[in-house]
């Protein structure tokens, strides 16, 4: 389930981040590491600035609310800091 959300969300940054970011982080999908590949994207995303979209960024925030990671941390200061 949270495979496929993260897909989407890669998919959606396809053009935006380095493939090989991309990848990097998609490797945890594959060894049910699904927590660890969200963390290390959205890591990757605040690294390279990618702007997101309210949608985007709703979807990530939702994720890492049910993945239990903390929403006040910088991780996701960073994120918030990326929204257009």
């Amino acid at each position: 389930m949270y495979e496929y959300r993260i897909l989407a969300i890669a998919d959606k940054l396809l053009g935006w981040m380095d493939l090989v970011l991309i990848d990097g982080a998609l490797d945890f999908l594959e060894h049910n590491e699904a927590r660890r590949g969200f963390e290390m994207l959205c890591d990757n995303i605040c690294e390279v600035d990618v702007a997101l979209t309210e949608a985007e960024y709703m979807e990530m925030v939702s994720l890492g609310y049910d993945f239990g990671l903390d929403l006040h941390g910088a991780r996701f200061k960073c994120i918030d800091g990326l929204r257009t």
